[in-house]
């Protein structure tokens, strides 16, 4: 959930700034790019499948071993 509430915990956060805040700026660039998601994208506009894809990276992503 930490993920999520980084999405959502700040408003016009971009998702590259609230994952970053997890794992480092070098991780969440390379989470968002693995998942399809683009650098500036904001949690509001994401659909469901993008947190699952952003998910599913993370659990693969040393830097986010510890994100629930």
């Amino acid at each position: 959930f930490a993920m999520l509430d980084g999405a959502f915990g700040q408003r016009r956060k971009t998702l590259a700034n609230a994952l970053t805040a997890l794992g480092g700026r070098e991780a969440a660039g390379r989470l968002l790019a693995a998942a399809g998601v683009p650098a500036r994208a904001r949690g509001e506009t994401l659909d469901p499948a993008a947190f699952v894809r952003l998910a599913a990276r993370a659990a693969e992503d040393a830097a986010y071993n510890n994100v629930q």
